[in-house]
C-alpha cells in the first residue's frame, strides 16, 4: 500500500519497520516539529497556498499513492482542491468537540474520515460519506519503553494539557492526585516532550489518565508502552476493546480512585503483573500494525465516495476549515469573500466573514465586521447566529441594553427555526474560551443526537447570560 500524508508516521515508528507499506509525507519545509524534534517532510509543499494539482505534479515519476491520508484537518490546512484528487482521500479527526464547527464543513473533501467511537456517529450523521474507527494513536518507538536500570521512583505521574478552558474535569482529578502527595510521590507536569517525557514514565509505576472524549487516547498507549499501570476512567468507551481490566488496564471512577492507587502500590507484584500484561497487549499497536488495520478498514472505499458540491460551498468549506489551523488568516478570509460574491444571499457565509473578521481584525474591521453579521441577520428571518454574534460584540464593547433587545429579537425568531439550516455558522467567542468550547461539543452532539432544538437550548442559555455580566469580555470588541 502507498500512503500520501500531511504527517511524518516515523515520528512513531521507523519507517523500516512498516510492513508492505511505502509512506511519502508532504508539508512546508518548516514543519513538522514533533515536540522538540523536527522530522522533514519528503514533499516540499505548502498545503495553505498550494493546489492539489501543485502536489501531485511533485510525486515521483510513476509513483500514485493507493491512499492520501490527511492526518488532523481541524489543525492542518487542506491543499485548494483536494476533492479533485484522483485517489481515494481520507481524513483523520481527533479534536472534533473543540473544533465542530469548522469540521462540520469538510465532507465534500473526503472519502471517509477516521475517529473515535463518538466522533464516527457525529461525522456520519453530519453527512460525510462513510465514517470509521481506527487506532489513530499508539507509542513513540523511540521514547516509549521502560529504560534498564532506570527505578520506577514516581508513584502516580501525569503529564498533559492542564488548560482549564479546554481541560477543565481533568484539573479537578487532578487535584484528587495532588492531594496524595504527602503520603505518596505524585508527579503532575506539563511541558516535557520526547526523551524528558519518555523517561519520566519510565519512572512511573502508575500513570493516570482521563480522556476527554471517552477515546483511548495517546496518553494510554504511552503509559502502557513505556511498563507502567494505566488507570483509566472506568466510562471510558474504548479501552475494554484494548485492554482487559484488572489483567492489563485498571480502571477508576469517581468513589474510588484513592482506594485503587493505594491497592496497586501496596501490591507490587501484582502491579507488575498488570504493567507487563499492557505492555505487552500495546505493542500489538504500534504505528506499523496500525497501518495493516487501515488496509482493511478501506477495503472498497473509492475517489467517487466523497459527496459533490458547488464550487461556492467548496470555497465557503476551506475558508471555514482553515479557521484554526495555522494557515494565514488572509487566506481563509479570502476564499470566504469568493463565496460570498458567488452566493450572496446566503446568510452563513455572511456570518462566517463577520466572525473571522471581529475576531482576527477587531480594531481595524469592526465597522466591515458589523456590517457583514447585519447582512446575514437580514438574509433570513429565522438565522440565529448572527444575531448572536452581534449581542456578544455589544457585550462586549459594554452596551448590554443593545445586546438585550438583540436577544430578545432572536428569541422570536428561535420559534421559527425549522432545521440546522438556521443554526450553523461559527459563533463568538472563536478561540478556545470555556463557553466557545461548550457550544462546539454541543453542535456535535445534537448532530449525532438528530436533535437541533438541544444546540438551540444551549446557545440559547450562554448568549442570554451574557448581558447580566456588565463588564467587557476581555480579548474581544471595545469599541462598536
Amino acid at each position: 500500500m502507498k500512503i500520501l500524508c500531511n504527517h511524518p508516521l516515523e515520528s512513531f515508528e521507523p519507517r523500516e519497520r512498516y510492513r508492505d507499506v511505502e509512506v511519502l509525507t508532504f508539508g512546508p519545509k518548516d514543519r513538522m516539529w514533533v515536540g522538540k524534534r523536527f522530522y522533514p517532510f519528503d514533499i516540499e509543499f505548502d498545503p495553505a497556498r498550494g493546489r492539489w494539482e501543485e502536489l501531485a505534479s511533485l510525486l515521483p515519476p510513476g509513483w500514485e499513492p493507493d491512499l492520501v491520508l490527511f492526518y488532523y484537518p481541524e489543525h492542518e490546512p487542506l491543499p485548494k482542491g483536494i476533492e479533485r484528487a484522483p485517489w481515494p482521500v481520507v481524513g483523520v479527526i481527533s479534536d472534533w468537540n473543540i473544533h465542530f464547527d469548522q469540521l462540520w464543513t469538510m465532507a465534500p473533501f473526503f472519502d471517509a474520515v477516521a475517529a473515535d467511537r463518538m466522533g464516527t456517529a457525529v461525522f456520519r450523521k453530519a453527512g460525510f460519506a462513510q465514517t470509521f474507527y481506527w487506532p489513530q494513536y499508539t507509542f513513540r518507538w523511540e521514547w516509549h519503553k521502560p529504560v534498564e536500570g532506570l527505578e520506577r521512583d514516581i508513584d502516580v505521574f501525569f503529564a498533559g494539557n492542564m488548560n482549564p478552558q479546554v481541560q477543565g474535569e481533568r484539573i479537578l482529578w487532578l487535584g484528587r492526585l495532588k492531594a496524595l502527595e504527602e503520603r505518596i510521590r505524585v508527579e503532575i507536569a506539563s511541558g516535557v516532550f520526547n526523551e524528558d517525557y519518555g523517561r519520566l514514565l519510565a519512572r512511573a509505576k502508575i500513570g493516570f489518565n482521563r480522556s476527554i472524549r471517552g477515546e483511548m487516547n495517546l496518553r494510554a498507549f504511552e503509559v502502557c508502552a513505556s511498563g507502567a499501570v494505566l488507570l483509566m476512567e472506568r466510562e471510558n468507551l474504548e479501552v475494554r476493546e484494548y485492554l482487559v481490566p484488572d489483567e492489563e488496564v485498571v480502571l477508576y471512577g469517581e468513589n474510588d480512585l484513592e482506594k485503587k492507587i493505594f491497592w496497586l502500590l501496596e501490591h507490587d507484584e501484582e502491579r507488575e503483573r498488570i504493567a507487563r500484561a499492557g505492555r505487552r497487549k500495546i505493542l500489538d499497536y504500534s504505528m506499523s500494525r496500525n497501518l495493516d488495520r487501515l488496509r482493511g478498514a478501506l477495503a472498497g472505499i473509492r475517489p467517487g465516495d466523497r459527496p459533490g458540491a458547488p464550487a461556492w460551498f467548496l470555497h465557503f468549506a476551506r475558508g471555514t476549515a482553515l479557521v484554526r489551523t495555522w494557515a494565514p488568516r488572509e487566506t481563509a478570509l479570502a476564499e470566504l469573500v469568493r463565496a460570498a460574491r458567488m452566493e450572496p444571499g446566503n446568510p452563513v457565509i455572511r456570518n462566517n466573514l463577520g466572525v473571522l473578521l471581529a475576531s482576527w481584525w477587531p480594531a481595524r474591521a469592526t465597522r466591515e465586521a458589523l456590517e457583514s453579521l447585519e447582512a446575514a441577520a437580514g438574509l433570513s428571518e429565522r438565522y440565529l447566529p448572527a444575531l448572536w454574534n452581534l449581542a456578544f460584540l455589544l457585550v462586549s464593547a459594554g452596551e448590554a441594553g443593545r445586546a438585550r433587545a438583540l436577544l430578545e429579537e432572536a428569541g422570536e425568531r428561535a420559534c421559527r427555526v425549522k432545521g440546522w439550516e438556521d443554526l450553523q455558522g461559527l459563533l463568538l467567542p472563536l478561540g478556545y474560551d470555556a463557553g466557545g468550547i461548550a457550544l462546539r461539543k454541543a453542535a456535535a452532539l445534537a448532530v449525532m443526537e438528530g436533535d437541533p432544538g438541544s444546540y438551540l437550548a444551549s446557545c440559547r442559555e450562554f448568549f442570554g447570560s451574557l448581558p447580566e455580566a456588565a463588564a467587557p469580555i476581555p480579548g474581544k470588541v471595545h469599541s462598536v
